[in-house]
């Protein structure tokens, strides 16, 4: 327990001290990592990195996935990873074995949202429904789409087409993810 807090203290420090050094010197985007940590420890869900997400895209292929964007749909249309459809944020699971419970079966569900605080809650809340469909796993993408884009990942619009461009949520938000060069 006090091992925990200590980690949790470190990692609140180093926020704030990325915050300070954001705002003082100008920096272009805050430390990802110290906020995916923070997230992936207050959930009791599985957490996938990109990296590990990007292989079971290429491996399995898409008819293995059910990828899954738990961003508003403003956000999703600006642009979203490929195949992924969108999930209302606050979806129960009712609602969600109605849309996609005939998809589940035998499919990996990897949920994401912008930094995976928004997907850690819809994995959390839909996990176990997702599961008695059939799913062989319900799990949060660590970091979202902002670690996604920051790893240089593709990224479609609403028609399919590459693109760079990214919703930020707001400008808070859009500190945790450098600019593409």
């Amino acid at each position: 327990m006090r091992l925990q807090m200590f980690v949790y203290l470190v990692v609140v420090i180093g926020l704030i001290g990325a915050a300070v050094m954001t705002v003082v010197f100008k920096q272009t985007s805050l430390p990802l990592w110290a906020l995916e940590e923070v997230i992936e420890r207050g959930y009791a869900v599985p957490s996938r990195s990109v990296f590990e997400v990007a292989h079971l895209l290429r491996s399995a292929g898409a008819e293995r996935v059910l990828l899954l964007d738990a961003r508003e749909i403003d956000e999703y249309k600006v642009s979203h990873l490929a195949g992924a459809q969108h999930l209302a944020p606050n979806i129960l699971p009712e609602e969600f074995l109605q849309r996609y419970g005939a998809a589940l079966r035998g499919k990996r569900v990897i949920i994401y949202c912008s930094v995976g605080k928004r997907s850690s809650d819809a994995a959390a809340r839909l996990s176990q429904a997702a599961q008695k469909a059939g799913a062989v796993e319900c799990a949060n993408m660590r970091g979202g789409i902002f670690r996604w884009y920051t790893e240089q990942f593709e990224l479609v619009d609403t028609s399919g087409q590459a693109t760079r461009a990214l919703h930020k949520f707001d400008r808070f938000w859009g500190m945790f993810v450098p600019e593409r060069p």
